[in-house]
């Protein structure tokens, strides 16, 4: 055992130098992004007709090799504008900043968006025949079959809605997406939040922009008004941007929302899932967050409480809150922090050892407790989480103080995660 313990704190050392020696943000943003505009054929279950998808695919350099990171976006967005918005596009791209950490991103619009893929007149686009569609762009882009891209990985990254789909493909197609990230959906919803939503929300066809629409019949978006669209944000954000997303909103089905609804209410839709999952909210999203009802996202131990009863004990399930931020993540002050933590989290649990995934964790957990110093030095046994921090800037010292006491803690079986078991191979 001493020899074990012995190899994983020099494992952490490495870990940390490698950290301190990083390149600072700025060199990062340096680097050039190539974006390829997506086009690719689907079909949806019980409807003989074909349509295609379309989107962008942003990466630096070559492909080859790389993690493909595919998002999926939300009620009344299209992925192509919430993950790539126009409005200070350096500060809140998605696609740009996840190339920039060495990902292929690839965001397509979903069919009925709005957005660039066909927009059908169908009752068929329910919530389960979009979560077939996203099944039908990860299997291309494994065989390679979307601009000659090829990955042996693929990461879901979906936002409200769209997290939603991101699980239940997780469940439905095990094979499909080596992780999962959610943000902004959480199993239990406020019922203050989902009555405010449902207050704004009305027919596509009775706002200015989707009135002359002729596929819109049986789809619904928020009623016009920059006023309507703050539900999305609180916490610390730009009022410019509230503004620029009223004018660039999207669409959903009925049938979506009708199914998701019902889907949300289905205890075991996750408990098969074996990928690790990165579940993430904003501390302020009034749509899943509200105190007075029970429901808190102050923490990352907050969100751990809420949400890993609904996973197996198969998946490596990670909580993430995020500090002064709402609905809409992306499009917050805090955007590239989250993205930031994003990108950090994919990394650890694809590196090719699955087994790296609890103590990657923990070196990361060590660290936002360091950079936060705490008065009191908690074990991680007693927070079950780390305390969002957002970026790892520390010193080597206090880190390895806060270390000792949690490796010991972890080592001696009380490490409530993923099992302390993978610490010990």
């Amino acid at each position: 055992m001493k020899i074990a313990l012995r190899q994983v704190m020099v494992a952490f050392v490495a870990t940390v130098a490698v950290l301190s020696l990083a390149a600072p943000a700025s060199a990062c943003q340096s680097q050039n992004v190539r974006c390829d505009a997506i086009s690719t054929t689907v079909s949806i279950p019980d409807d003989t007709s074909s349509y295609t998808v379309q989107g962008k695919a942003c990466y630096t350099g070559s492909t080859r090799g790389k993690t493909a990171v595919v998002m999926v976006c939300g009620f009344s967005y299209t992925s192509s504008w919430y993950f790539d918005p126009t409005y200070q596009n350096d500060q809140y791209s998605q696609v740009k900043a996840m190339a920039r950490k060495g990902f292929v991103s690839v965001a397509y619009d979903q069919l009925g968006t709005g957005g660039l893929s066909d927009n059908p007149a169908t009752a068929n686009l329910s919530l389960l025949n979009q979560v077939e569609v996203l099944h039908q762009v990860v299997t291309q882009l494994k065989a390679g079959q979307i601009n000659r891209m090829a990955f042996n990985k693929v990461v879901v990254v979906g936002h409200s809605l769209g997290g939603q789909e991101a699980m239940i493909l997780a469940s439905l197609y095990p094979s499909d997406a080596s992780a999962i990230v959610s943000v902004g959906y959480l199993r239990v919803a406020s019922a203050t939040g989902g009555a405010a939503l449902g207050a704004i929300r009305t027919q596509a066809v009775n706002t200015d922009r989707w009135a002359s629409a002729s596929w819109v019949g049986n789809s619904w978006t928020t009623a016009d008004g920059v006023s309507n669209r703050t539900l999305f944000y609180s916490g610390s954000y730009d009022q410019a941007m509230i503004t620029a997303d009223e004018a660039n909103k999207g669409v959903a089905s009925y049938y979506t929302l009708l199914q998701a609804q019902y889907l949300r209410l289905n205890a075991g839709l996750t408990s098969s899932v074996t990928a690790p999952v990165l579940d993430m909210t904003g501390d302020s999203d009034i749509l899943g967050c509200n105190v007075s009802e029970g429901l808190d996202c102050s923490s990352d131990a907050a969100v751990v409480a809420r949400e890993q009863q609904y996973f197996g004990s198969s998946s490596c399930f990670t909580g993430a809150s995020i500090a002064n931020t709402g609905h809409d993540a992306n499009l917050h002050y805090s955007a590239q922090s989250l993205f930031e933590r994003q990108a950090e989290w994919i990394n650890d649990v694809t590196s090719g050892d699955y087994s790296l995934c609890a103590y990657l964790s923990l070196v990361r957990q060590w660290c936002w407790l360091c950079h936060q110093q705490h008065s009191q030095h908690l074990t991680y046994a007693n927070q079950n989480a780390p305390q969002n921090a957002g970026r790892f800037l520390l010193t080597k010292a206090s880190c390895f103080k806060q270390m000792s006491k949690q490796f010991r803690a972890c080592h001696h079986g009380r490490f409530g995660q993923c099992g302390a078991r993978n610490l010990r191979k």
